[in-house]
């Protein structure tokens, strides 16, 4: 017979003869052996001492309560295996034990064999109430975890969800999910999604990605689906597959069933099928415009420029798509540069006057107008401008400054020159006068 290691047995006789032949009988089967000789040693024997893993218990046990009491008041604080060793075989005895605990009774002399069998069938006994007790106790937290889900999802109407366990079948679908695809509940949980969806759509599509969440990692999926429900048609679905762990004793974790989140983007896709085409007749016409044309990013990065575009800078599109138009002004304008369009609000456009740096080194100035472009959470994610070469405009406009400000200036000195040559004037004619002695011709001059 295989030897236990490890385990201890609280052995509760009152008799020491009794009581040291048992000791030895278990202890050469491998136990730890704890005695107690009254119900209330046994009691606080269990009270102060960890690690005890049976109690092996005779009925009398002389003054104070007997065994039957002791293992009322143990089990009611303790979840132990209990076996009763006694002496008595009377019906109404055994029967009294048996409403007690059900680990086992034991016939005093039957023999250690008898008596290591009745021990081993209550371990296991008892190992396999453990795993009952944390199976009902999962049970419990799932269908906690999957009634919080249900109220969670239901609020989600982008959203259809269903969480399926190991067997593929539906555990819990949420409302929108059953509108999406015209069923009740009674029609679809526990049902598997092969039954639901099809075997053939179950099998090439949803098992493997069901599988890859059932070993624990998240998968995402996006594809086009012939919806089952009448008049669906043709639909693009984005899917999720989320893995749902239960938590095991010893921080182990185990994936129980499976979240999946089913989102219809089939308008979206036709949007951004139309958009794609929209963008090429644009490109199209674009390249065939003088203006030049471009499209960025937030850090200035090119991701479309139009022929005129590539033809102005001297140099190929594919030389250009992919680097920051940045690095063609002037370093000390850049900054104020980035944070102009960067300021951009959805119905503003900006006009700007910037210099350039061209491939020859030569600087030249452009008319910029940029409009920005924003996601769903307001910020801008691309911009798109369009922009001439205004530096011949520039140099005229500098010109013509310069001859204003020279007219300017001449004007000022000429009327400066006339002013002074009237003051010499004047002042000739005043010297005059005072040499003539015709006091009429002196007053004349004076008039004058």
């Amino acid at each position: 017979m295989p030897r236990e290691k490890g385990k201890t047995i609280l052995l509760v006789e009152d008799d020491p003869i009794i009581a040291l032949a048992e000791r030895k009988i278990l202890e050469r089967q491998g136990y730890t052996v704890i005695t107690a000789r009254t119900g209330e040693d046994a009691i606080e024997v269990v009270r102060t001492t960890d690690g005890i893993d049976l109690i092996l218990m005779d009925i009398n046990l002389g003054p104070g309560i007997d065994g039957t009491e002791a293992a009322e008041i143990i089990l009611a604080r303790e979840e132990i295996p209990l076996v009763f060793l006694s002496s008595h075989t009377e019906p109404e005895v055994v029967a009294k034990t048996e409403g007690i605990t059900s680990y086992g009774y034991v016939v005093k002399n039957s023999g250690e064999t008898v008596l290591m069998a009745s021990i081993k069938m209550a371990f296991r006994l008892f190992a396999a109430r453990e795993r009952e007790r944390e199976a009902r106790a999962q049970l419990r937290r799932q269908n906690e975890f999957l009634r919080f889900y249900r109220v969670a999802v239901d609020g989600m109407s982008d959203y259809r969800i269903a969480v399926t366990d190991r067997e593929y079948r539906y555990r819990i679908v949420s409302r929108h999910y059953l509108e999406n695809y015209n069923l009740t509940e009674e029609e679809i949980l526990g049902k598997t999604v092969a039954q639901v969806m099809g075997e053939d759509v179950f099998r090439k599509f949803i098992k493997p990605r069901t599988d890859l969440a059932l070993s624990g990692q998240r998968v995402e999926t996006s594809r086009w689906f012939d919806h089952p429900a009448r008049g669906m048609g043709r639909r693009y679905i984005n899917v999720m597959y989320y893995p749902i762990f239960d938590e095991l004793p010893g921080d182990r974790r185990e994936v129980s069933a499976v979240a999946v989140v089913v989102r219809d983007v089939t308008r979206e896709k036709e949007a951004d099928k139309a958009l794609k085409k929209s963008e090429e007749r644009f490109r199209t016409l674009a390249d065939d415009l003088p203006a030049m044309i471009c499209e960025y990013l937030p850090d200035s990065t090119l991701t479309y420029v139009n022929r005129a575009y590539c033809e102005y800078h001297g140099m190929k599109r594919e030389e250009m798509v992919g680097t920051q138009f940045l690095r063609f002004i002037p370093p000390e304008n850049r900054e104020a540069a980035q944070q102009t369009y960067l300021a951009l609000t959805p119905d503003r456009p900006l006009n700007t006057h910037t210099q350039y740096v061209i491939r020859n080194g030569e600087v030249r100035w452009q008319e910029w107008r940029d409009r920005a472009f924003f996601n769903r959470e307001g910020k801008a994610v691309r911009f798109q401008a369009i922009g001439i070469d205004i530096t011949e405009r520039k140099r005229a406009e500098e010109a013509a400054t310069r001859l204003a400000e020279w007219r300017e200036t001449m004007m000022k000195e000429v009327q400066h020159r006339i002013k002074n040559t009237m003051n010499t004037m004047v002042s000739m004619l005043s010297l005059q006068a005072d040499t003539l002695e015709d006091p009429g011709a002196a007053t004349a001059l004076n008039d004058a």
